[in-house]
């Protein structure tokens, strides 16, 4: 078992309570196992109303205080300077992005005037100066999307990628020279953690595999091996051994794929309700869609065990042992595996649980865990956003709800950072920390990053961005 002290002890705690509910699971249902611990044969067993791996399901519900309101969280006012202000404009995505060392700062973007058709200008800020570190043109292809485009920073950042829609291109991050560019229409893309591999793909086309360097394709998937829809899931597993490309998981190298169609026997979902996390070590991907949770064996190419009741989004403890979801009764839960004794669950009528999906996915769905796994948050699209304490089984909702595309919540330490709209909040257990900053009125644009250490907060509105400095609150306004 990974994680602190303070992690094992409370880990252990939440085991013992769950444990008597077990051991009278265990009883009524005629299964071994012991409360609180015990091991499994490999073979299918039960899991509370699923099949496979013994494990435990507990719900996390909302107690005392049950919600926080808007006064809970005063108004930024800057020490110095003055935040910009948005405006809504449809063709602008405003986005600031830190470099993964926290040095330089991606802002887009900025209108060309005078220059080619439709070009942007994407901006690099030196973090600590306040200064431009360099700046780059993109220029969408004739008919593409006339919006701004996407831009993010590879894992090791080494490279800038640009999305637009129509090709992403990808840039060496020192000379701002662009070095690969593939086709994009409704793609999704992915580097690896070592900035040597990218896996792309497009709906209903093929998915590839191609080494970042020498530009060679390693693997190819041709269409079909998903369901038809909107949606393409690239993702690599956190060691970068493996990587999970619309319903094929491929090896680094491009070696022997799995299948998840051979290996359940059902295509990989589409635009259905869909989450996925991957175990620490890449050797397992848990998939929730339909109401049932599938662990499959990302070596072996089958399926390990399944459990029901579990709904997306969904993700991993960092202690590697335990899965916060929620269930299909609208309840946030907490599910054990691992073989950690029989199943069992405890529930808690919350006053507000989430209300029923329908068939719709969205973008801006996820659960988040802390560094120290001691909370998490849970983000489902026009709901308010929920923070849940581990060990004590309770959860509060704040304020704020979410829209569809908005971006997952930022965990920095114990500080939670969550947007709604133009709105963008600062959750703490400290109430002194808190603080919401309105970057513009009711239809306006934003978008905001913070620094890896915690230190800087960026903002971004249509035409204009600005770095907030949280320790003194300065505010210093990026301009060209």
């Amino acid at each position: 078992m990974s994680g602190s002290r303070e992690q094992r002890d409370w880990r252990a705690r939440w085991r013992g309570e769950l444990g008597l509910v077990g051991l009278w699971v265990s009883a009524a249902l005629g299964l071994g196992g012991c409360p609180g611990g015990g091991s499994t044969t490999g073979e299918a067993g039960t899991v509370g109303a699923g099949t496979g791996s013994s494990g435990q399901t507990a719900t996390l519900t909302p107690r005392a205080p049950a919600g926080l309101d808007l006064a809970s969280f005063p108004l930024f006012v800057p020490s110095e300077g003055a935040l910009p202000v948005g405006k809504a404009d449809d063709e602008m995505r405003p986005q600031v992005r830190f470099s993964p060392d926290g040095r330089l700062l991606l802002a887009c973007c900025t209108r060309v005037e005078g220059g080619a058709k439709g070009a942007w200008r994407v901006h690099l800020w030196d973090v600590e100066q306040g200064k431009v570190a360099g700046a780059f043109e993109h220029v969408p292809v004739p008919g593409g999307d006339p919006g701004a485009p996407w831009v993010s920073w590879s894992p090791k950042g080494s490279r800038i990628v640009v999305d637009d829609n129509h090709v992403v291109s990808v840039l060496l991050a020192d000379t701002l020279k662009k070095v690969r560019e593939v086709p994009a229409d409704y793609s999704a893309y992915s580097i690896d953690p070592k900035d040597q591999r990218m896996a792309w793909g497009r709906t209903n086309e093929d998915t590839f595999l191609i080494d970042l360097a020498r530009g060679k394709t390693l693997a190819k998937n041709a269409p079909g091996g998903a369901a038809t829809g909107l949606f393409v899931d690239i993702d690599w597993s956190p060691e970068g051994g493996r990587v999970l490309a619309d319903g094929q998981i491929w090896r680094r190298d491009g070696g022997r794929a799995v299948s998840w169609e051979k290996a359940t026997g059902e295509r990989w979902p589409g635009d259905v309700p869909l989450g996925w996390s991957w175990t620490e070590d890449g050797k397992t991907l848990l998939v929730a869609t339909g109401g049932k949770l599938t662990a499959l064996d990302a070596e072996k190419g089958s399926v390990a065990w399944t459990a029901k009741e579990i709904e997306p989004p969904i993700a991993i403890h960092p202690g590697g042992d335990m899965l916060a979801f929620v269930a299909p009764t609208g309840t946030i839960g907490m599910f054990l595996f691992g073989g950690h004794g029989a199943g069992g669950t405890f529930t808690d009528d919350p006053p507000e649980p989430y209300p029923p999906r329908d068939e719709a996915r969205f973008w801006g769905d996820a659960i988040r865990f802390s560094k120290d796994g001691a909370r998490f948050v849970v983000q489902r699209t026009f709901s308010p956003v929920r923070v849940c304490t581990t060990a004590e089984h309770r959860c509060i909702r704040l304020p704020f709800e979410t829209r569809q595309n908005t971006p997952p919540p930022v965990w920095r330490g114990a500080d939670l950072f969550v947007q709604a709209g133009a709105t963008i909040a600062l959750w703490s257990p400290e109430e002194g920390r808190r603080f919401r900053l309105a970057a513009g009125g009711e239809g306006a644009k934003a978008g905001f990053d913070v620094s890896g250490d915690g230190r800087y907060l960026a903002v971004a509105v249509p035409g204009a961005a600005a770095l907030v400095r949280l320790g003194d609150r300065r505010v210093v306004a990026l301009s060209p």
